[in-house]
């Protein structure tokens, strides 16, 4: 044939061909419909290749006292027909359609799914390309078990899986295989996850597996989520009152101790306390294992209870010295003789004064007594007594009281500073026991939240 010839051919076979596809349509192309209880494969060794794809959407909740995880995703799965095809060339160029028929589909399984009452939106048609490959797209909606850890409340991360495989088939029949990679499946996931201020989504991870049961392998593709709490919030409506709280508690200790508004604050600061609790007790997940902020909520508040205790201490301490005169020697030995050197409490300088006891007082009076007792021996001995004399037995006398009465004022005064020392070691040691609980719990926390990931 003449190249003219050929020119005129492809003319008119383009034209034929044009008015073929302006009156073309769907329902033109012929597909071959197998038996849909079948794997569609000529060759029944060659496994059918099932290619899965999610994409997570939303964390909906999660159930702490349940162990469950309820997510929003878009899944898709893509497998080969081997019996559907058709030519796009004699088909107006038609590549792809969306049919709704009954065809085969492998059995997809999520293995962690604990809820079967599917709630997912259902989309009853398949993508069909021309070479025989069947897309089925659709919304899932999966409650899947997840072990989940509150430990570090509010600063916890939690790890959940999602697996899809096939329950009858194995992997000689059906090989599960993701249709991309973890750090492609983060970056498409980013774009459509909506979270609702109380979950970031922080890595995906896509592994595919094969594991044994029964003697049979089977194949399963398990998508990772990392996820992480928001804890602004939290830090902002509850731990930052509770430290408020243990710091004003802290202060009321230099409140002073005969004043009754001591005792009456730190009670109404326990009973607001208490009211944060049960905040904590409504927000806080059920969890098998107690978290770290209610460990630390408790020691705070043993630790308030305790100083409101030693408050009361103090409170008897100062009733005993007005109700007996006298501070009691266990009082003497343990807390003055003790606790000062322990505390490093500065000694004051009427130590000294305080070490007189009372027989060395009634000894000096003994004598000066003996004194009295020869002068009037002499003066009754003498049957004319001067003057002098009179006057300086009475002068005696006066010295003797008004030493006594010294004596007395000043051993008042020294019990009520040895009862105030006492009181204010009891306040010292108090408060040290305090700080040091609260520091040292208030760095365990820290690390260990900063430790979370």
């Amino acid at each position: 044939m003449s190249p003219y010839g050929w020119w005129l051919y492809l003319t008119v076979l383009l034209f034929f061909d044009v008015l073929h596809c302006e009156n073309c349509s769907y329902n033109d192309i012929k597909l071959n419909y197998t038996n849909k209880n079948v794997r569609p494969v000529k060759n029944w060794t060659v496994p059918t290749i099932v290619t899965v794809d999610f994409t997570l959407v939303s964390v909906v909740s999660l159930d702490m006292s349940m162990q469950t995880i309820t997510t929003v995703g878009l899944f898709s799965m893509k497998w080969k027909n081997e019996f559907i095809s058709w030519d796009p060339y004699l088909n107006c160029g038609i590549k792809e359609m969306y049919i709704k028929c009954d065809l085969w589909q492998p059995d997809l399984y999520i293995y962690e799914m604990i809820d079967y009452d599917d709630k997912s939106q259902k989309n009853p048609f398949y993508i069909i390309t021309h070479d025989g490959n069947i897309t089925d797209s659709r919304s899932l909606l999966t409650v899947a078990a997840c072990k989940l850890d509150i430990f570090n409340f509010p600063f916890d991360t939690q790890v959940c899986k999602i697996s899809f495989g096939s329950y009858i088939y194995n992997v000689d029949n059906i090989q599960m295989k993701p249709l991309r990679d973890s750090r492609e499946v983060f970056t498409h996931t980013k774009d459509f996850f909506m979270a609702k201020g109380d979950w970031i989504l922080t890595d995906i991870n896509v592994t595919q597996q094969i594991y044994d049961f029964s003697g049979a392998k089977y194949s399963k593709v398990f998508y990772t989520f990392t996820i992480e709490r928001v804890s602004a919030v939290y830090v902002l409506t509850f731990i930052m009152p509770v430290y408020f709280m243990v710091a004003l508690d802290m202060v009321s200790m230099f409140i002073q101790m005969d004043k009754a508004d001591r005792l009456g604050f730190k009670i109404s600061l326990v009973l607001g306390f208490s009211m944060l609790l049960l905040i904590l007790n409504n927000i806080l997940p059920l969890s098998e294992t107690p978290p770290l902020l209610g460990i630390f909520c408790c020691v705070c508040m043993a630790t308030m209870l305790v100083s409101i205790a030693g408050s009361i201490g103090t409170s008897y301490i100062l009733n005993m010295y007005e109700a007996q005169g006298n501070v009691p020697h266990w009082v003497k030995s343990i807390i003055l003789n003790r606790f000062s050197y322990l505390l490093c409490f500065k000694r004051t300088p009427h130590r000294n004064v305080a070490s007189i006891e009372p027989h060395e007082n009634s000894d000096y009076q003994k004598k000066v007594k003996i004194c009295l007792e020869l002068v009037e021996k002499k003066a009754n001995m003498e049957l004319n007594i001067s003057t002098e004399v009179k006057l300086l037995k009475r002068l005696l006398l006066a010295i003797l009281k008004i030493h006594k009465s010294l004596i007395d004022t000043k051993m008042e005064n020294i019990a009520k500073l040895q009862c105030t020392l006492a009181a204010n070691l009891v306040d010292r040691l108090i408060l040290i026991v305090y700080m040091l609980i609260i520091t040292v719990l208030t760095i365990y926390v820290t690390v260990v939240w900063s430790q979370k990931s």
